[in-house]
C-alpha cells in the first residue's frame, strides 16, 4: 500500500511543481467526494479539500518569530476514488528555493486502527516520510513523525490542526528533541505556525 500512495503522491508532486510558479492547483481539485463505502472518517481530513491561503511564521533559536515572506497555496483534492485526500503544499514564490520546498501528503484513514497513515515528500526529498494522525475528542487532529538527522536536526515532530472551520484553521509544528520526554508538555518546542484562509473562487 505504501508502494502505491508513493507512486500516486510523487505524480502529484511532479504536477505541483511544474505549476508551482503560476500556483495552479490540480485540474481535477473538488471534482469528486468521499467515495460513500469509505469510512465515515475520512470527513476529518476530507473537510479541508479545496484551495487555501497560509501565512506562517518560523520561530528562530532565540526565540523570535520571522514571518513567511509571502502567503503560501495549500491545496487539497481527493484521491484513490474517494478513499483518501492528497495536498500539494506551495511555499509562496518569493520563499527562499521555493520549488524545491513545494511538497505532498497523501493521507488515509485505516478503520480498524482508527487512525491516519500519511506520506510527505518534498521536491528536494529522495525518500517519504511516515506520519500517523487520529481526530481528538475537542475536534484537533494531531499528527506524529519521527524525523532522522538530514534536512533537519533529528527530532519527533507533533503536528497540529486546531480551530477548524469551513474557512479557516489553524496549524502548529512542534519539535521534541531525541531522548525527550515526550509526554510531558514541557518537552515539546513550537517552532512554526500556518493561519490558513479557504479561498472561494
Amino acid at each position: 500500500m505504501l508502494r502505491i500512495l508513493a507512486l500516486i503522491a510523487a505524480t502529484a508532486l511532479a504536477s505541483a511543481c511544474a505549476h508551482q510558479a503560476a500556483h495552479s492547483p490540480p485540474s481535477n481539485i473538488n471534482t469528486i467526494g468521499p467515495n460513500p463505502d469509505a469510512p465515515a472518517a475520512v470527513q476529518q481530513f476530507g473537510q479541508l479539500v479545496g484551495q487555501w491561503s497560509c501565512a506562517g511564521e518560523n520561530r528562530a533559536q532565540d526565540g523570535s518569530w520571522t514571518p513567511n515572506p509571502a502567503p503560501a497555496r495549500w491545496n487539497w483534492y481527493w484521491v484513490l476514488d474517494g478513499y483518501a485526500v492528497q495536498d500539494v503544499w506551495q511555499p509562496g514564490t518569493s520563499a527562499p528555493n521555493a520549488p524545491l520546498r513545494v511538497g505532498t501528503n497523501v493521507r488515509l484513514y485505516d478503520a480498524k486502527a482508527q487512525h491516519w497513515n500519511i506520506i510527505w515528500g518534498t521536491a528536494a526529498q529522495s525518500y517519504w516520510e511516515n506520519i500517523t494522525a487520529k481526530w481528538q475528542a475537542d475536534g484537533r487532529i494531531v499528527m506524529h513523525m519521527e524525523r532522522p538527522k538530514g534536512t533537519f536536526n533529528a527530532h519527533t515532530a507533533r503536528i497540529t490542526f486546531f480551530n477548524i472551520t469551513d474557512d479557516t484553521f489553524d496549524w502548529h509544528y512542534e519539535a521534541a528533541a531525541p531522548g525527550t520526554d515526550v509526554a510531558a508538555e514541557s518537552g515539546w518546542r513550537l517552532s512554526a505556525k500556518l493561519f490558513c484562509e479557504r479561498i472561494n473562487d
